[in-house]
């Protein structure tokens, strides 16, 4: 059962991902559950460098040091931040 949600889970990631469109999340989009990390924390973060730097945002907030979903799922939304 957890398999198969896991499995839906990716899927849909997906199909998000493959979308032709380019939308900009909000900012209060949580981009990692584990330690309440949102799309405006990244911005702000990485607001000089106008991308996400993953490097920064690990050492800045511990990405990745979780369950690592947000990692997993890194190419949905790390280009739609900016």
């Amino acid at each position: 059962m957890a398999q198969e949600l896991q499995q839906d889970f990716d899927q849909v990631y997906a199909e998000l991902n493959s979308a032709t469109t380019c939308e900009k999340l909000g900012d209060e989009v949580i981009v990692c559950e584990c330690f309440c990390v949102n799309v405006l924390d990244i911005r702000n973060t990485c607001s000089h460098l106008g991308v996400a730097d993953l490097e920064l945002l690990k050492s800045t907030f511990g990405l990745g040091d979780g369950c690592r979903t947000c990692l997993q799922h890194q190419d949905y939304w790390i280009n739609k931040i900016y």
